[in-house]
């Protein structure tokens, strides 16, 4: 099945690596450049309206990211390349603030694909042993925590 992949920054490498190339071995993708807009699943309505509604990236870095004031306006806390595959290797973190306390974090309507596994609704998805500590899950994992730190 065709994977989109869309990126953080206007640069993007192609790396084509094969073990044993044959007159049979190729690869073939289309590639287009959209306004952030024609993106909806990505941006949301009119981003333009709401320029940190993806939060802030941290000077320096990847995918490191805070969001501020999510009460007044709703955040879009998402994996780099999002709705698309996600790169490999990242250590991404997302720091929320409001300016009252209680922060409430909700899944709504949308789509996992953690370890490789994509579900339409977490309550699809094959059922694992919850586990504490990288040393127990190698693999893809989100953690939160409270607090500032």
């Amino acid at each position: 099945q065709p994977q989109t992949f869309i990126s953080e920054t206007s640069f993007v490498k192609l790396v084509f690596h094969v073990d044993n190339f044959t007159d049979q071995t190729y690869f073939s993708f289309d590639s287009r450049a959209e306004q952030q807009f024609d993106v909806y699943l990505r941006y949301g309505q009119h981003p333009e309206l709401y320029p940190n509604r993806r939060g802030q990236i941290a000077p320096g870095t990847y995918c490191e990211r805070t969001f501020t004031d999510c009460r007044l306006q709703t955040c879009y806390v998402q994996s780099p390349a999002y709705p698309g595959i996600y790169p490999r290797h990242l250590h991404c973190t997302y720091k929320l603030n409001t300016r009252q306390p209680f922060i409430k974090l909700y899944i709504e309507n949308e789509e996992f694909n953690i370890d490789g596994q994509r579900c339409e609704n977490i309550m699809t998805c094959p059922m694992r042993p919850i586990s504490s500590g990288a040393e127990h899950c190698p693999y893809d994992y989100i953690k939160i925590y409270d607090g500032k730190d």
